[in-house]
């Protein structure tokens, strides 16, 4: 491969390229489990018999604040990051615009109407790819999105793994094809 092998494309990020319930990662995973716990046990207090919440008085008042709870905080683990995610798009009009990427050995080039900047390889800690997303972490709460959808082609997916494996020396996790 050639040093002078660029990728370029221009993307227009969407609330769901960047979160969704439904993505696989560590951290949803963690969520859900801890949802689906929660759940089994709010199941346990309410319809197993012989549960020693039946001899308390004012039963039905501490099921129903309970059950409140369990609503709430099943709503906030998994829904809470999503309407961040979507408040975030809201506020900020700079990420609802369109922006080019050009990959290169040297790094990444961003261009938008609002700015371009030129960010080394080594500007980064992490890459990871998904099966629809790749994505390039500065810190663990701020990263660059690219949406496979932009790409238009195998071939430039794959180029941008091998200038990836080439030229970034941090941590990365690629698919193989």
């Amino acid at each position: 491969m050639s040093n002078s092998e660029q990728v370029s494309v221009e993307v227009v990020l969407k609330p769901n390229d960047v979160y969704h319930p439904f993505m696989w990662s560590w951290s949803n995973l963690w969520r859900w489990v801890v949802g689906i716990v929660l759940c089994r046990v709010v199941y346990d207090v309410f319809f197993v018999k012989g549960v020693s919440l039946e001899s308390m008085p004012d039963a039905d008042a501490i099921r129903l604040v309970i059950l409140v709870l369990t609503v709430f905080i099943v709503l906030g683990l998994l829904l809470f990051p999503y309407l961040r995610v979507l408040a975030m798009f809201r506020e900020t009009p700079s990420l609802n615009k369109p922006r080019q990427y050009t990959f290169s050995a040297d790094g990444i080039r961003l261009e938008s109407e609002d700015g371009s900047a030129n960010l080394k390889w080594s500007i980064f800690v992490r890459i990871l790819e998904t099966s629809n997303l790749f994505v390039f972490q500065q810190t663990s709460y701020a990263a660059t999105y690219l949406p496979k959808r932009f790409l238009n082609s195998e071939h430039e997916i794959s180029g941008l793994r091998r200038l990836i494996r080439d030229n970034f020396k941090g941590k990365w996790r690629l698919r193989r094809a």
